[in-house]
């Protein structure tokens, strides 16, 4: 631990390191943000004037996180070194780039010719990212791979499933198994991705357990508001360019789903929703099953009620005629309950048989012997003398 100034100093300069990399981060994005329309004339212009200081701002930002990592070691020794803010600049980088390459391309040449040649030579020149099935990768991937690739005209669809099958990885590349990595079936196994992978709540999902996981900070200091910053916020972000129409519906939705236990968040995805649902179609499913389960408990307390003749009696079978008695065998009573419950063996009535006036009228003898011939449950009840 450095002495109290030195530490004081220490923090101060990362700081402005922080900063620094903050800056540089921006005006390489909105680098990448006008590359995306380069049809726009003004765009077009402003996207040329920055890009003459693209190569320089990269080897800065790339300098600061350096500096960043050296600085948050003197403060900590134990600090884990960070260079992951490098792959996502890398990324942008190689976009822009290639939005350039092709914009000049397009203005030495209006006519373009369709012949392979071009494509293949530029081959080695496009570096596409990695796609391992990991969702959290998937929306930069997604977005990189859409316009260096699959929306560049200058590329038939042989070039564009040889760039799609070297960038997938595990998972991804399971994925898409089933589907032969051929020409003809480049536009199935990019949908294929898309289908499976293209899912802003599974992603919110993601983000938002990520932001509930965060650890509290205990001490403060610039490594712990650093690293606040680096996943948390970066968490809140990326959920924020997510296509959630209520953010704050969405977070109380989450929460109340997770309070469910698992057959109800089996069944309530099962149910028809909302692609994101809404915390009121949760609640009114929810109303809704415990409706039903209250009307199956009340079902389940077999209470039969037969009327009478006159309409003004009724029976209920839960008092069992005490001419027999049930013997307590676990398999036979299944038995026992389909008797209660079917059609009546007697008159063929749709009551049990302890509901039926005719069976009910005889002596307990009498009904012995009917039980005996009509075979009704003889093993399971014993006659009482």
């Amino acid at each position: 631990m450095p002495p109290k100034n030195d530490a004081q100093n220490l923090e101060a300069r990362l700081n402005k390191l922080l900063a620094k990399k903050e800056t540089y981060f921006n005006k390489i994005q909105l680098l990448y943000d006008l590359s995306k329309d380069l049809k726009n004339p003004i765009i077009l212009e402003k996207f040329k004037i920055q890009l003459n200081t693209l190569d320089e701002t990269l080897e800065l930002f790339k300098q600061t996180i350096e500096n960043i990592n050296d600085v948050n070691v003197d403060i900590d020794p134990d600090y884990r070194l960070n260079y992951q803010p490098l792959e996502m600049i890398d990324t942008l980088y190689c976009h822009i780039k290639e939005a350039a390459k092709i914009l000049d391309n397009h203005q030495v040449s209006q006519n373009r010719q369709t012949a392979d040649e071009p494509a293949v030579a530029r081959l080695k020149k496009l570096e596409v990212p990695e796609f391992n099935g990991d969702p959290k990768r998937w929306p930069m991937f997604f977005e990189t791979f859409k316009s260096l690739v699959h929306n560049n005209s200058n590329l038939n669809n042989t070039t564009k499933m040889h760039y799609l099958a070297g960038a997938l990885k595990g998972r991804a590349l399971d994925v898409c198994a089933s589907v032969v990595p051929t020409p003809e079936n480049y536009v199935v196994f990019w949908e294929t991705l898309v289908s499976k992978y293209q899912d802003d709540r599974l992603l919110a999902d993601i983000y938002f357990s990520q932001m509930l996981d965060f650890k509290t900070a205990h001490q403060e200091s610039a490594a712990c508001l650093n690293n606040f910053l680096e996943k948390f916020d970066t968490s809140v972000n990326a959920i924020k360019h997510l296509n959630i129409p209520d953010l704050l519906d969405f977070f109380i939705a989450s929460l109340a789903l997770s309070k469910l236990d698992s057959q109800t968040r089996k069944l309530f995805e099962m149910s028809k929703h909302s692609e994101i649902p809404t915390y009121k179609e949760i609640i009114d499913f929810v109303k809704n099953q415990r409706k039903a389960l209250s009307s199956l408990s009340k079902n389940n307390q077999t209470s039969f009620v037969k009327q009478n003749n006159s309409g003004n009696s009724t029976y209920r079978s839960k008092s069992v005629p005490h001419s027999f008695v049930t013997n307590n065998s676990g398999g036979e009573n299944k038995k026992l309950y389909k008797s209660l419950t079917g059609n009546c063996t007697i008159c063929k009535q749709l009551h049990s048989v302890f509901q039926c006036s005719d069976f009910l009228k005889l002596t307990p003898r009498e009904r012995y012997s009917l039980a005996k011939e009509k075979k009704i449950m003889l093993k399971l009840f014993k006659f009482d003398s």
